[in-house]
């Protein structure tokens, strides 16, 4: 039917153009249908893993001219096109009405006939351009240092300021990390109000009433509705901002503070210095090798296998992208780990989240044979494996059970550590996700950047009450310039629902671990050929958002936090 993916060049359209049309030109029959769709597959693949390398460049140094310009040609001449010719693919198999897919492909079709309502080639170029666009606010984001102490840093070295004893040098840190990030306030504010422009017009072009809509349709949300994620985030207000706000009422008391600031909110609450589990990246990657193997061999086998390969990018550097990231490449089935780690102990949390999810796929891919069973994975399950393997992790801390620290004292700061940052993200994405629902339901001609300031404002007080951001207002409204809000609308409530699944993960952990870990396996092999719930299921525990199993978790998260704080 078609060349060998070999032959074909990512960055050629001509040749890509070639494969695709090769494939439209097929009759198919129940003969030729399975082969047609395998050598679909494999050219969906190798597009997707030239994505992956072409965002790994462009975040390994976003003030490179020249891969910023490559990426930009490749969203908007080959990516736009390529989508195109998908639909085109996609409505030739479903006109096929004769074709019974396999109980492991029902999904994938159901998913697919989705796209094709949702599609138009409006929308593609659209689309194309804002992931173009959405490099600015990588570069942007970047390019920020701030000068402590006569010395450059960048924001992630910075923040590791904010985990000292002495609260001045904690302050002065902030504020200049503040100070700094307002200065791109308004190229920020710039940016987002054009792609929310963008994406509005993206809702009118397939005749849907807003872009929360459109998203809706896009994410294959089927499982759960707009409404259900405003009762859950009230769910979140009345269970789990009472226990992020008692954990900070004692780091207030504990710290002798009359009031608890922004700068106060990560050093350690009893005043101790900050915790180091390692001094460089290659004891960090030793480290969680070790806890790895502990977990699971085959994890372990899989983060060696990574390690050697070099496809860990760990090391702070300048112009180095923020945060963190995996992306899965799908020729080579495997993926490659980016972060910037600086030496406390989120950097080892962080490693074994994106573990999680290089593991994950690692094992759907090699289950699942077709693109769409594999890079279509719901995010509310891609976010599972990877918040439960920061859980799973607990035991395994101190030194003798594989970990980094000496004494089972700083192994439990560590846990109530990672117990406070896994509530309080809850809040931060829940914050996030009722933002995005008021955001994108505004109409586009009406909107100004002062409106996304006071929305922001009023929110961010019903999640964090009890901090005092007296005289900072202005930092405090501009919380909203993130990643996540700038450039993956709406990606914040999976990551909510997936906490819930990994707290019942961990619970479950508590009683019987190994078949905890065989049950979450199970699910990882079944990549995308099952409905959400049923992927929740075959991992041992409930897919909900009701407010029964957000109460039970809180109620089971305030009980594990006094047994380590006592």
């Amino acid at each position: 039917m078609i060349p060998s993916t070999t032959a074909i060049k990512p960055d050629d359209w001509a040749s890509l153009d070639a494969a695709y049309t090769s494939l439209a030109e097929v009759d198919l029959s129940p003969d030729t249908i399975c082969e047609w769709i395998q050598q679909w597959s494999d050219i969906e693949k190798m597009l997707e893993e030239a994505t992956a390398l072409n965002y790994w460049k462009l975040s390994a140094n976003t003030n490179d001219p020249e891969v910023q310009k490559h990426y930009t040609y490749f969203w908007t001449e080959i990516m736009a096109k390529a989508m195109c010719a998908a639909h085109t693919l996609k409505k030739k198999l479903l006109a096929c009405h004769w074709y019974q897919p396999s109980p492991e492909h029902v999904e994938m079709i159901r998913r697919m006939k989705v796209e094709v309502d949702l599609f138009s080639e409006e929308n593609a170029a659209i689309q194309s351009t804002i992931y173009a666009r959405s490099q600015e606010f990588l570069a942007i984001i970047a390019a920020q240092t701030v000068t402590l102490g006569g010395q450059e840093l960048t924001v992630p070295e910075a923040e590791q300021r904010l985990y000292a004893q002495d609260r001045s040098q904690r302050e002065s840190a902030w504020r200049a990390i503040a100070a700094r990030k307002l200065q791109d306030r308004d190229a920020i504010d710039s940016l987002m109000l054009e792609l929310f422009v963008m994406r509005q017009n993206m809702a009118r072009n397939s005749n849907l009433p807003n872009f929360r809509a459109h998203r809706w349709l896009d994410l294959k949300r089927f499982d759960y509705t707009p409404e259900d994620c405003l009762s859950l985030h009230e769910s979140i207000i009345a269970e789990f901002v009472p226990l992020w706000c008692s954990i900070q009422e004692q780091r207030k008391k504990n710290l002798e503070l009359d009031t608890l600031r922004p700068w106060d909110l990560v050093a350690d609450p009893c005043g101790l210095p900050p915790l180091r589990p390692f001094q460089t990246v290659e004891e960090l990657m030793d480290g969680v090798g070790r806890i790895c193997t502990r977990i699971d061999p085959a994890i372990g086998e899989h983060f060696t296998w990574l390690r050697n390969n070099n496809y860990l990018d760990l090391e702070p550097r300048k112009n180095k992208a923020a945060g963190g990231f995996f992306y899965f490449l799908g020729q080579r089935g495997n993926g490659y780990i980016f972060y910037n780690a600086v030496g406390n102990h989120q950097d080892t949390i962080a490693l074994l989240h994106e573990l999680g999810h290089a593991f994950h796929f690692y094992e759907a891919h090699q289950a699942q044979e077709l693109y769409w069973n594999v890079h279509q994975i719901p995010w509310e399950m891609i976010e599972l494996p990877s918040l439960s393997m920061e859980l799973l992790a607990t035991p395994y801390l101190t030194r003798k059970e594989g970990g980094f620290y000496d004494s089972n004292e700083d192994a439990g700061r560590a846990i109530l550590d990672e117990l406070e940052f896994a509530i309080g993200s809850m809040l931060r994405t829940s914050l996030s996700d009722a933002f995005q629902h008021w955001l994108y339901t505004q109409d586009a001609e009406d909107l100004k950047s002062s409106d996304l300031y006071r929305a922001w404002d009023q929110l961010v007080q019903r999640f964090f009450p009890i901090v005092d951001w007296s005289g900072f207002e202005d930092i405090r409204a501009a919380g909203w310039q993130t990643k996540h809000i700038v450039t993956h609308p709406f990606y914040s409530i999976e990551y909510v629902i997936a906490q819930l699944g990994a707290f019942q993960i961990w619970k479950n952990a508590q009683h019987n671990e190994a078949e905890t870990i065989r049950n979450l396996r199970r699910a990882h092999r079944l990549g995308a050929s099952r409905p959400l719930p049923d992927l929740y299921e075959a991992a041992g525990i409930r897919f909900s958002l009701d407010r029964e199993i957000v109460k039970e978790l809180a109620n089971y998260l305030e009980l594990r936090l006094y047994e380590v704080m006592r």
